[in-house]
């Protein structure tokens, strides 16, 4: 999650110092539009009438709400965001080998298989032991993990990863709040955004 505050103030070391003095206030970004690029590329035809406006844009760049902070969609719609961004969770396959194959892996190999599996290693010291946990616990349960990052929601059934179902995404109406700005407009504003935070 990453927090901007744009203030239409130009950077001063007062401004510096009052944001300094915030503390955990203001424990975020903040940038400066003193040219009004944001002004007139966002807010204005975004139709913000007043301040504190907030925007909340999702890990692909577009803009997920618009309005007032204090509203509860604001909320929900961060949480939504952020639950959108994070990697699914995707059935990890089932461990066929063998005992004699899986003694030849390296110890690392049999520690990663367990890892990926949340299964408990601390209390394993021998090889032998490693081999013993993945056959007893990984050759028939299935465990979810998070998906490779070559994996896209294309490219698992719906069945196998219940996050990505179609009744489970949103619908049209629960992510474009923001009918009246369009979608160029939308990308060129995280640009700014972007090039504001550097």
């Amino acid at each position: 999650l990453h927090i901007v505050g744009i203030s239409t103030e130009q950077a001063s070391p007062a401004l510096t110092k009052f944001v300094e003095s915030q503390g955990y206030a203001m424990d975020y970004t903040v940038a400066c539009d003193e040219d009004q690029e944001v002004q007139n590329k966002l807010m204005g035809p975004a139709g913000v009438r007043g301040i504190p406006h907030a925007f909340v844009v999702d890990h692909v760049g577009m803009i997920q709400y618009s309005g007032h902070p204090g509203d509860p969609n604001f909320d929900s719609t961060v949480t939504s965001c952020l639950d959108s961004a994070r990697p699914p969770k995707v059935p990890l396959p089932l461990i066929a080998s063998t005992r004699e194959e899986l003694a030849a892996m390296p110890v690392k190999a049999l520690k990663q298989i367990l890892q990926e599996r949340s299964i408990k290693i601390l209390d394993l010291n021998e090889k032998s032991e490693f081999v013993d946990r993945v056959i007893e616990l990984c050759a028939t349960t299935t465990y979810y993990g998070e998906a490779p990052a070559s994996y896209t929601p294309s490219t698992a059934s719906a069945s196998a990863n219940p996050a990505h179902s179609p009744s489970s995404q949103p619908k049209p109406a629960e992510t474009a709040q923001l009918t009246e700005i369009p979608e160029d407009l939308c990308t060129a504003s995280v640009k700014l955004l972007r090039t504001l935070m550097k």
